[in-house]
């Protein structure tokens, strides 16, 4: 790896993917969270001899996303991440920062506030410049309640640099719980609160958040998202030249990006797949960067250790940890088969009405039955992209790849005798996706002999390839807000003809306003 004298690891978008993923990937991202937070402690003992700093940040969305986090039927988990989360506050984190994942519901907000962020003595920052977060004692009482972690971190590195760190979330997020209130990252870098906290002495900004770091989706866009770009101002009228590392997520992209003089971002996709390095010099004119795919053959090569070694059970935490996880692999059944996919089933890799794609074998098969009993109307049903999280692959099935599949407590609604003339408009979007469907990146699996895997474009890449193992490009195709309904095609039918709408609820407003 690129060693300097500034160096960090971060991670982003967990969403319970603590004991590592397998699937159809050849075992590249099969490490568990004991392998990392085990890997984790090597590389801050190694950074210590080379006499350089080390820090560890993460960016949000713990929740939502495999069975060992979600099944709150489990003992022991009567809310989400309840068994996962103690795994997570075993790894050394310097710095976290909130995700809207744990801001949907008002028992996720609770916990957080109440026992999530307090854990974290200080490094769980959410009270900054995206929005100022703060947990309602009353839903109906927006005056009062407590913050949701820290506003602002300020520490010394283990080296004697002096850190001045922040948290942050997209402020676009509409959706929050009730017990939440938001305040926009552009209105809270004008407070006097974060002009004194930038005020301070400080070698280094960390800025950790829950936001892409581009302002379009993907990784070419050249301007910065607005919250980063606020943020980044601000500091700069105070510090010109002060070096700024910020850690993005929520796009689920392997991504770095120059973000101004001596600012400097990068992101680390997803699901526990990537972990993220950066460097950089004191004075922030050199920089450097890659993406580890998480697996502890790549652990084990950076810590000059036999890459088939075992590691996780080498320290004692290590060992407390795997129990932790074992034990809600366990109780969660997440090994419990309860289908066979006849074919690999995906998301991004092919287009929504290909045969092997999830989203049409949902609207195909799944979607037809959500209308019961036998109806009078003809149904149309709909439900939204992201309702869909992860590929499923050909075999056995278990509930923990059901849950990764879809991991959200949806619920159903029916709206009956809507006129087919509305029905069309939900059709048409889909129609004219269809004429604009264009490929992000084809992988050439014919030509190519690594491993399935990321082949990340980003700021650096021209001249400085960012992935730290090679790997054939995987076809990405860019999708649809609704990618899933049915029918597919839609017959010719009188205008005022009714039929039945079914849809999940969180699109509910988007409904709403089409209707």
């Amino acid at each position: 790896l690129p060693w300097s004298e500034l160096n960090f690891l971060s991670t982003t978008d967990i969403h319970g993917f603590v004991n590592g993923q397998g699937g159809n990937m050849q075992g590249q991202y099969s490490a568990n969270f004991a392998d990392f937070a085990v890997f984790v402690d090597n590389m801050k003992a190694k950074a210590a001899e080379k006499g350089v700093e080390l820090f560890l940040i993460d960016c949000g969305d713990q929740h939502d996303g495999t069975v060992l986090s979600d099944n709150i039927k489990a003992p022991g988990q009567s809310v989400d991440a309840q068994l996962t989360l103690p795994a997570i506050r075993m790894a050394d984190y310097d710095v976290l920062s909130i995700g809207n994942h744990e801001m949907y519901t008002n028992d996720i907000i609770d916990q957080v506030t109440n026992e999530v962020a307090p854990s974290w003595k200080g490094r769980y920052i959410t009270l900054s410049l995206k929005f100022q977060i703060v947990a309602c004692l009353a839903s109906s009482d927006t005056a009062t309640g407590k913050p949701v972690g820290a506003k602002v971190r300020q520490f010394v590195g283990t080296q004697g640099t002096k850190v001045t760190a922040f948290g942050f979330v997209f402020q676009t997020f509409n959706q929050a719980g009730s017990n939440i209130k938001l305040t926009n990252v552009t209105d809270e870098v004008k407070q006097s609160w974060f002009t004194d906290a930038v005020s301070q002495p400080a070698d280094l900004f960390i800025l950790g958040g829950h936001i892409a770091l581009r302002n379009q989706f993907g990784n070419t866009d050249k301007a910065n998202s607005i919250e980063w770009d606020a943020a980044i101002k601000a500091i700069r009228a105070i510090n010109p030249t002060t070096p700024i590392a910020v850690f993005g997520g929520h796009y689920h992209l392997r991504d770095f990006k120059n973000m101004g003089v001596n600012a400097y971002g990068i992101s680390a996709g997803r699901y526990m797949e990537t972990v993220a390095f950066m460097s950089m010099t004191k004075d922030g004119s050199k920089v450097d960067r890659r993406y580890l795919d998480a697996n502890v053959p790549t652990y084990n090569f950076h810590l000059g250790r036999d890459e088939n070694a075992p590691l996780a059970n080498t320290t004692e935490k290590g060992n407390m940890m795997l129990k932790i996880i074992a034990n809600a692999a366990a109780v969660t059944n997440s090994s419990l088969v309860v289908g066979k996919a006849p074919q690999d089933y995906y998301l991004s890799r092919v287009g929504i009405n290909d045969t092997n794609s999830l989203y049409k074998l949902v609207g195909d098969y799944m979607a037809p039955t959500w209308q019961k009993p036998a109806p009078a109307n003809p149904l149309y049903a709909i439900m939204n992209s992201g309702g869909l999280r992860y590929d499923i692959f050909a075999g056995d099935v278990t509930l923990d790849a059901a849950f990764q599949a879809t991991p959200f407590n949806n619920k159903l609604i029916l709206v009956p005798d809507v006129p087919f003339s509305a029905i069309k408009n939900f059709a048409r979007n889909m129609e004219e996706y269809e004429k604009t469907i264009a490929f992000h990146r084809r992988g050439d699996g014919s030509t190519c002999t690594a491993t399935l895997g990321y082949v990340t474009t980003d700021d650096l890449s021209a001249t400085n390839p960012g992935d730290d193992t090679l790997h054939c490009a995987i076809s990405n195709v860019k999708n649809p807000n609704y990618a899933v309904y049915s029918p597919r095609v839609l017959p010719c039918a009188p205008l005022d003809q009714k039929w039945d709408l079914i849809f999940v609820d969180y699109i509910e407003k988007d409904v709403k306003a089409v209707l």
